[in-house]
Order: structure tokens, then C-alpha cells, then sequence
């Protein structure tokens, strides 16, 4: 089994646990927008998407990597888990900043630190790089989503991909939300939060956003994330593998989509 496959295996591993949300509530994965059309729909669906990861976890087993599928079954369960943590905590004003974090590492960066060290065990890696991938994994996963979080206040809708304020409209508040919150601020956002107008509410919470310097607060939040996982390349010798991941990280910095 080869690298793409592997990471193929992995992301049919994370919609099936992640399929599931899908008639509660409208969620984007990757480049595309699911929405809850129908339960016959989305049980087709699920059929089709379950026998092709059926095929692929059997691939698996045919090269008798015994670490890989324990690897899948715990990130499976923690991405389960990051989403019922996730609806559960819809519009909570009281949301701690750690709960939301943990929310991030189980629902996103749980995946991409699979997907890593999946790759790694594939190839015979060590243990010990191996289990670096998968913290450069979590790490790299962290900042994306804390990025992902303020593109969804500031970033352009055509280079973003999705509607800003998306999150704010399904009641999911964010790490530039929480931390303002927690400010001087509460009572003016609270007000905000509960008003009825969409449009007014967003751009008013973007401006209270920028001038409480809670979306600057989760920008530093994921150049620490970042500076972690690029510490985790240092067991690695120089080579055009570890720039590669050295120069992924530093881009998820300047993204705009």
C-alpha cells in the first residue's frame, strides 16, 4: 500500500465517523457542502462511502501493519467525540477557551495527525519520528482550524470557500468569539449574540472582534501551534521531505481559503 492510498484510507476513515452529523445540521467537509437532503439519501450515501472504506481498511489488513487500525479506531472515536462535544456546546456563552481547543484537537487535528502517522508506520518509520509526525500532525491541525476560525470573520467568501459567519449562524462560537467573551467585552457580545438581525449581528461582532484584539488573540494562538509542530521536524535530518512539511506550516499562516 502506497502513501496516497494510506491517506485515502484515512480520509474515508474520518467522513464515516463524521457522516453521521450530517442530517442534523448542514457542515462543509473538505470542498464540499453537505446538507441534510433527506435520510434515504444519506443512508445511500453512507452505504456507498462504507463499503469503499470497508475495501480500504481490508487493504490494511492484506500488509499486516497491526499499529494502523488501532490508530483509525482511536481517531474515529475522537472525531465522534469532538462533534457531539461540538453540538453540545452550541451557543454557550460560557464556553471556556480549553474546551474548545479540545474540541479543535479531537474533531480536526486528531485526523491530520492520523493521516501522518499512518503514512509513517506505512513506510517503516520509527516509532519515535513516527509519534512526531503524528504531534506535528496535531499541532499543524490546531492552528489550521484557530486560521480557519478568523477567515471566517475577516477572510473574502470567493477565496474563503464558504459564507463568512457560518459558524456564528449555527450557534458554534469559536476561539476569537470565546476570548471576547471572557473580556470586558461580555456583555456588549451577549447582546450581539442574541440579536435577531443576521447581518447586522456579524458585522457588529466583527468590529467588536477586532477592537477587543481577540481575532490577534487567535492569530498568536496558531503561530504557537505552528512553532510546536515545526519543533517536531528537528528529529528529522535535512532533507526535501522535512522542508516540504517545514514550508506547509509556515503557508497555513498566510492563508486566505
Amino acid at each position: 500500500m502506497g502513501l496516497p492510498e494510506g491517506a485515502g484510507v484515512v480520509q474515508l476513515d474520518r467522513l464515516s465517523a463524521v457522516g453521521h452529523s450530517g442530517p442534523m445540521h448542514t457542515r462543509r467537509i473538505g470542498d464540499l457542502d453537505v446538507f441534510p437532503i433527506g435520510m434515504g439519501c444519506m443512508q445511500l450515501s453512507g452505504r456507498r462511502m462504507l463499503d469503499h472504506r470497508d475495501r480500504a481498511i481490508a487493504t490494511i489488513f492484506r500488509h499486516g501493519n497491526d499499529k494502523i487500525f488501532p490508530l483509525f479506531l482511536k481517531t474515529a472515536g475522537e472525531i465522534c467525540e469532538g462533534e457531539v462535544r461540538e453540538i453540545s456546546e452550541k451557543k454557550n456563552i460560557n464556553m471556556t477557551e480549553e474546551a474548545h481547543l479540545e474540541i479543535v484537537r479531537k474533531k480536526t487535528a486528531s485526523f491530520l495527525a492520523c493521516a501522518l502517522q499512518t503514512g509513517a508506520l506505512i513506510w517503516g518509520i520509527e516509532p519515535g519520528k513516527a509519534e512526531a509526525l503524528g504531534r506535528f500532525g496535531t499541532f499543524f491541525g490546531m492552528a489550521f482550524q484557530l486560521i480557519d476560525d478568523c477567515l471566517d470573520f475577516t477572510g473574502e467568501e470567493r477565496e474563503f470557500g464558504k459564507t463568512l459567519g457560518s459558524d456564528l449562524e449555527e450557534g458554534v462560537y469559536t476561539l476569537p468569539v470565546i476570548h471576547c467573551l471572557a473580556s470586558g467585552e461580555r456583555d456588549k457580545v451577549v447582546r450581539i449574540l442574541y440579536s435577531r438581525s443576521h447581518n447586522r449581528r456579524f458585522s457588529m461582532l466583527r468590529e467588536a472582534l477586532e477592537k477587543s484584539g481577540a481575532l490577534d488573540y487567535a492569530m498568536e494562538k496558531a503561530r504557537e501551534f505552528i512553532a510546536m509542530a515545526k519543533r517536531e521536524l528537528e528529529v528529522f535530518p535535512p532533507s526535501e521531505f522535512r522542508a516540504s512539511l517545514d514550508q506547509l506550516a509556515g503557508y497555513v499562516l498566510e492563508r486566505k481559503k
